[in-house]
């Protein structure tokens, strides 16, 4: 299996005009505004790990279904809490190697980091977007990990979007009059593929 960077312009107009670029997502089921829930639940919330919307688990924290995102907090003050995508030992040999950037939506604020994916056990990097939120990569050992921690006992937050792409630029979302569009629009049904190639861990 092999990856490479594949940036296309979307036809449209951006935030000032202009073609809409997008590179392939790594990110499985990533738009949480329009998330595919088999499960069907509007809750998720455990001290334990849960699977919740296709491809993401849940440890140690409470999240909602809501008009516009995931709302996420901790499950109880004091402890450790994350949100997590993991994926095959396939995949994570495929990413081995690859100069990658990880950007997520948080609270209506777009961050992002670059890293370069190595092999073996440990965290290969993060990035604080919005106070009392790390997302992160940390390699298992035979499986990389995308976690969204949740280290804020004060108040809940609104995933909005993530995205894992090849390459140094985020193409996940741009500025239109002051809110944040996402470049292009998940497709249910392509996300619901790769949950069932296995991809990442659904069960």
């Amino acid at each position: 299996m092999s990856i490479y960077g594949n940036p296309v312009m979307l036809g449209g107009s951006g935030g000032g005009g202009g073609d809409i670029p997008w590179n392939d997502n790594f990110s499985v089921n990533w738009d949480f505004a329009n998330p595919v829930n088999t499960r069907g639940q509007t809750n998720y919330s455990s001290s334990a790990l849960i699977y919740t919307i296709d491809g993401w688990q849940l440890q140690g924290g409470d999240m909602d279904i809501v008009s516009g995102g995931i709302r996420i907090a901790r499950y109880a003050s004091g402890a450790a809490g994350y949100f997590m995508q993991r994926y095959s030992n396939a995949w994570t040999s495929a990413f081995v190697g690859k100069q990658m950037i990880l950007s997520a939506v948080v609270d209506d604020t777009l961050g992002s980091f670059t890293v370069t994916m190595t092999s073996g056990q440990g965290p290969k990097g993060d990035g604080v977007f919005v106070s009392g939120v790390m997302v992160r990569i940390y390699n298992y050992g035979s499986e990389i990990a995308v976690t969204i921690d949740i280290g804020d006992d004060t108040q809940d937050h609104l995933l909005k979007g993530i995205k894992l792409e090849v390459g140094s630029v985020s193409t996940l979302a741009r500025d239109v009059g002051g809110v944040l569009v996402f470049n292009k629009t998940m497709i249910a049904d392509e996300e619901r593929i790769k949950v069932a190639s296995g991809m990442v861990r659904n069960s």
